[in-house]
């Protein structure tokens, strides 16, 4: 059997190796960070939580629910504290103890190094959403589930699944999932014991009632089901893994992902004359692999559940990789996976695009600067990938649109929205009826959306909206009046060699 002092080593590779790809360029900065940032500061300044949408100025007022507050106070305080960089550091460090959390519910020395390959892959499917996002504190806060479920199935332990699912309620939209995981390891037990305990029938009802102690009570309890509902734009981490075709998504965390349901297979394979007393294993392995198949942003859900329950399995079944040969060959990869990281090759060779390291991409910054030094005054005509960052660099001025399709009349983003992007005599009509003077567009939107398309080269064409700047993130055009005269002289020289593909 391999030595308890070398299996360590190799568990601190692998967890130094999940902290170290999730310390990577901050490529979200052009998603939703700039509006938790706003809202953070709303939330602390008032001691209060909006419940309505306060940055757009199409929309102003509509009803907005909010499950995630608490994590926007805390990345404004953190931001405050020790700035983006570090909350990069802080992130990591949150998405390493989640893993850890996972990775040591079924862990067992006696294992060998089977367990660190089951790693290896559940990293490899976590790579594409270790983002500065409410959604790892759903990593974190499902992992201790899976460690007081697996490991101390008993009370009080299982009482202290009630303070975690207060927080849950209050960090992220996925708190849904610690009453279904409960129900999922319970109900099988009291169908095979024909009772129902007094203190579970206690924590369940905890478990549920606590959820309304949020700011929107019920309505925040009911939102995740209603919620894809309010989408009136497809948005690509919600998409299934049967709709990806046309998008250039990362190969690596795709194929880890079946390679993680081959695993998984296998091990309910191997541990079959266990299998009743596996139940709720095989429950979370189906439940989790139905949601990542339906969204990409689900697949660390399964991630996380493939390391206790293929490892619960393969250690009961006695299948363990305990030769010498396999921990020199282990603790090579590690080494190697590492290299790459710090190296970025891997990143590369993976198709994801960022680089190890606490870089802050300039995306819109400098065009925020344009429009400060030109005094361009809105309204403004953004793109959804735009919208956050306006909400944080501009606060001054309202958006047309931001990064929650669920906080606008889906009505509004079919029929208006989409509609002005594609078809030049809608954007005639409202950009009319807004007022509109300026567009602020992220236009590397054109590798995700038709529309973005057809609207930039319209829009390079138009003549009463001649194009002032662009760099490689943003586009800004004006519209030709005599207030916006003086910024389209300065910038005729290069406008018409400006070509969008």
């Amino acid at each position: 059997m391999l030595s308890h002092s070398f299996q360590r080593v190799c568990i601190a590779l692998l967890i130094i190796a999940m902290f170290l790809f999730s310390i990577h360029t901050l490529t979200d900065i052009n998603q939703d960070i700039g509006m938790h940032l706003s809202l953070g500061k709303i939330i602390w300044q008032t001691h209060h939580v909006p419940t309505t949408n306060l940055f757009s100025y199409t929309n102003p007022g509509y009803p907005s629910v909010n499950n995630r507050w608490i994590f926007e106070v805390l990345l404004y305080l953190g931001v405050s504290l020790v700035g983006l960089k570090g909350m990069i550091v802080a992130k990591a460090g949150i998405i390493a103890l989640a893993f850890g959390f996972a990775f040591f519910t079924s862990y067992r020395y006696r294992d060998g190094f089977g367990p660190i390959l089951i790693g290896i892959v559940s990293m490899f499917i976590l790579v594409d959403r270790t983002f500065l996002r409410p959604e790892i504190f759903s990593f974190l806060f499902l992992s201790i589930y899976f460690y007081i479920l697996f490991r101390k199935p008993r009370y009080p332990w299982l009482w202290l699944l009630i303070a975690i699912q207060l927080l849950w309620i209050n960090f992220h939209i996925y708190f849904f999932i610690g009453p279904l995981i409960w129900i999922l390891y319970a109900a099988p037990k009291w169908i095979r014991e024909r009772s129902i305990p007094r203190n579970d029938i206690l924590l369940t009802i905890c478990l549920g009632l606590i959820n309304l102690l949020n700011p929107t009570g019920l309505t925040a309890v009911l939102f995740p089901f209603r919620v894809l509902s309010q989408y009136g734009i497809p948005v690509l981490e919600n998409l299934s893994l049967f709709d990806l075709g046309p998008y250039q998504y990362p190969h690596l965390p795709i194929y880890a992902f079946y390679l993680g349901l081959v695993v998984i297979l296998s091990s309910f394979v191997v541990n079959r004359t266990r299998w009743k007393e596996n139940i709720f294993g095989a429950l979370l392995a189906i439940t989790t692999a139905i949601l990542s198949f339906s969204m990409l942003r689900n697949m660390p859900l399964f991630a996380l559940a493939l390391m206790p329950v293929a490892m619960k399995n393969f250690s009961e079944s006695g299948m363990v990789l305990s030769r010498k040969i396999f921990s020199i060959l282990g603790a090579f990869l590690l080494l190697l996976l590492i290299a790459g990281i710090v190296t970025g090759s891997i990143f590369r060779w993976a198709g994801i695009r960022r680089e190890f390291g606490l870089q802050i991409p300039d995306f819109g910054f400098k065009a925020v600067a344009f429009v400060k030094q030109n005094h361009i005054a809105g309204p403004v005509f953004n793109n959804m990938n735009a919208g956050s960052f306006l909400v944080w660099q501009l606060p001054d001025q309202k958006v047309f649109f931001d990064a929650r399709p669920e906080d606008y009349p889906p009505a509004f983003e079919k029929q208006i929205y989409i509609p002005m992007q594609s078809d030049p005599a809608m954007w005639k009509r409202y950009s009319d009826s807004y007022h509109i003077n300026y567009v602020f567009y992220a236009w590397q939107e054109t590798y995700y959306t038709h529309w973005a398309n057809t609207f930039l080269k319209d829009m390079t064409k138009n003549s009463d909206w001649p194009i002032v700047y662009v760099d490689n993130s943003i586009a800004i055009f004006v519209k030709n009046t005599p207030e916006n005269r003086a910024v389209i002289e300065r910038t005729k020289a290069w406008r018409s060699k400006i070509r969008f593909q």
